[in-house]
């Protein structure tokens, strides 16, 4: 591939409830009736090679790995986090692990961190708020959800990846709802450095392809711009190179009139990418209210190559 590219947001090992791989396929041998033909469909498209686009690899943590470390660290976990959305109220973090590993409960701690069946971008970003903490800042346990990522890839036949995460959200410090001193603050370059050292140590053992694409953070405007420039420093270094850029986890920087502290930032930044030929590409349709002024950015963005729809009812 070489760029980063659209695709549907298929995430999926954790926050959005295992939906997992991407690759279309069609079709095996007749079963017995809808759920045998359903069946045979499923078992032909897990032994196709895929290619796979637009994966978020927070999204696809190592749920066994998060249950050991709620487990062994519950009590270092935050009381609260604030969403940026709703400053005002504190979403709580701790309470609800704790009494997951008190009861020994993995299904409600897979209910915590799994948004199935949930309909906003708000709601999954939720569910990631309650495992982040377990793993922000912890190098050591971030290359190896790293490994392991590449390691169910290939379980999968996903033959080449694009995977995709904010730097910053997995620093040290890296809160979504922190003040603006604080997340300009952040250090990135070490979780990109524990990532890429897992995915190669993935690709070395299964051997399948894996690039990556840094992704800026909406309601974090100061991250903007590292993120550009970080992206172009590890843009050779392969393999497991990065190659491409990103906006996540929501599209209120698009619109300039109501949110213009987040529009410029966020514009200059990928203007900057965009003279830097970085590859760019776009969440489109989580917020479907914001999808036309998504399209004025792919306008004059002339880089863009993909716009990753995820369309929510």
């Amino acid at each position: 591939s070489g760029g980063s590219g659209g695709g549907g947001d298929g995430g999926g090992r954790v926050a959005d409830g295992g939906a997992g791989t991407t690759a279309a396929g069609g079709g095996g041998p007749a079963g017995t009736g809808t759920a045998g033909v359903a069946a045979a469909g499923v078992a032909t498209r897990s032994r196709r090679p895929k290619v796979e686009l637009h994966v978020h690899l927070d999204g696809a943590f190592d749920e066994d790995m998060l249950w050991d470390i709620a487990k062994k660290r519950v009590d270092d976990l935050p009381e609260n986090t604030l969403l940026p959305w709703d400053p005002t109220t504190p979403w709580p973090v701790k309470g609800p692990v704790k009494l997951c590993t008190q009861q020994d409960d993995r299904a409600q701690f897979h209910s915590l961190i799994c948004c199935k069946g949930q309909r906003s971008l708000n709601a999954m970003i939720q569910c990631f708020e309650i495992f982040f903490p377990l793993v922000r800042g912890r190098e050591e346990v971030i290359e190896e959800m790293a490994y392991r990522f590449v390691r169910k890839q290939a379980s999968q036949r996903v033959l080449y990846t694009e995977v995709r995460y904010s730097p910053h959200l997995l620093a040290a410090g890296g809160l979504m709802g922190s003040d603006a001193d604080a997340a300009a603050a952040v250090d990135p370059l070490p979780v990109v450095e524990a990532v890429t050292a897992g995915l190669r140590r993935g690709v070395s053992e299964f051997r399948v392809s894996v690039n990556q694409i840094l992704c800026a953070i909406t309601w974090r405007p100061e991250w903007a711009e590292s993120v550009v420039e970080l992206a172009h420093t590890k843009r050779n270094d392969f393999p497991c190179a990065v190659v491409g850029v990103d906006i996540a986890a929501g599209e209120a920087h698009f619109n300039q009139e109501a949110h213009p502290e987040l529009y410029a930032p966020h514009n200059e930044a990928f203007q900057r990418a965009k003279e830097l030929k970085l590859n760019i590409t776009l969440h489109a349709g989580a917020q479907p209210l914001h999808t036309r002024l998504v399209v004025g950015w792919a306008t004059q963005l002339t880089s863009v190559i993909g716009l990753a729809t995820l369309f929510v009812p």
